[in-house]
């Protein structure tokens, strides 16, 4: 089995490469404390704002997503669906997103323009350079770690598609800090907190995927 980890923003994301099923054996962070519930009602589809891949839908995501855990859960995914691809988003997505979706003083990163514009590889040597490629919420999962009315950590787990194919081997696990500003779900800090095996096996899967 191979666990591969790589870095975004000071050593905040941790990716990992799985043989499917997806299991690992070995675990660089510690398992979190027991997770919390998220609403009861509507469950997390992990496709608010449509199945692009675009500053329009995460833009959508995050004007359609309610003031629940259920809205901040969609936020992160599409944030997720949003930045992990390749080719990378323009300078105008991303000064957009920078304005309307990332915290005020708590983002992962200051300056989200001149950060895609060095040009960060999401590959983290998983595959070929030349290689395209998106992450998808099918066969995705989440985890609620902590809730509160204007607050939200969740992680999110995604698989990688690559050339158009989704990966058997390839997920990733990412964990955010959602809060409620302005009147809307903004994206905090990102972080590595859940190894992929941990969170797949404990997550819960999003009711449709894209």
């Amino acid at each position: 089995m191979i666990l591969v980890g790589a870095a975004i923003v000071a050593a905040v994301v941790v990716y990992s490469a799985n043989q499917s099923p997806r299991t690992t054996t070995s675990s660089d962070f510690p398992t979190p404390d027991a997770t919390v519930s998220a609403d009861p009602g509507a469950q997390p589809t992990g496709c608010l704002g449509g199945s692009a891949r675009d500053a329009d839908m995460l833009l959508s995501a995050q004007a359609s997503a309610p003031h629940t855990t259920t809205g901040a859960i969609e936020v992160a995914a599409a944030m997720v669906r949003w930045i992990h691809r390749s080719p990378l988003p323009s300078a105008e997505e991303a000064n957009l997103v920078q304005a309307s979706v990332l915290t005020n003083d708590r983002a992962f990163v200051a300056d989200l323009p001149t950060y895609l514009a060095g040009n960060p590889d999401f590959r983290y040597g998983l595959f070929e350079d030349d290689q395209d490629f998106y992450m998808s919420t099918i066969n995705g999962v989440w985890i609620l770690d902590s809730a509160s009315p204007d607050a939200v950590t969740v992680t999110v787990g995604t698989n990688y598609v690559i050339d158009g194919a989704l990966s058997p081997r390839y997920v990733a696990s990412l964990t955010m800090d959602i809060e409620w500003e302005d009147g809307r779900w903004r994206v905090g800090d990102a972080y590595g907190k859940r190894t992929t095996e941990t969170l797949f096996a404990a997550g819960t899967h999003f009711t449709e995927g894209c």
